[in-house]
């Protein structure tokens, strides 16, 4: 007999803990297939299996239904998402003023 082999194995696949972050990840991938809704539902699984992770970050233009990300700030972990028909409205006002004050360029190819 080996004496140097412990008693009880202890087993290194996850258990699940929270069967209902598991069920809502689940939803949300299959509602959105965004790549923030990707991050968002691997956050709840390992959430779901008790895996310590930080919280995901969106990268800017990234899309949450009809938000578009506008402003993340890694050091304090905020980011915002602005509705993208508000986002268009803003473009087209500058674009409008930019015409008016003759100050409209487009840049181009070479």
């Amino acid at each position: 007999m080996n004496n140097t082999m412990p008693n009880v194995k202890e087993s290194t696949k996850p258990v699940l803990v929270d069967r209902d972050k598991l069920s809502k990840a689940q939803r949300l991938i299959k509602s959105d297939t965004s790549s923030w809704m990707w991050k968002l539902s691997m956050h709840l699984v390992k959430q779901a299996y008790d895996i310590e992770c930080q919280e995901p970050l969106p990268e800017i233009g990234e899309r949450n239904g009809n938000y578009v990300c506008t402003y993340v700030n890694v050091e304090t972990g905020e980011y915002a998402f602005i509705r993208d028909r508000s986002l268009l409205n803003h473009s087209v006002k500058v674009c409008q003023h930019y015409a008016k004050h003759g100050m409209f360029a487009v840049g181009g190819g070479k």
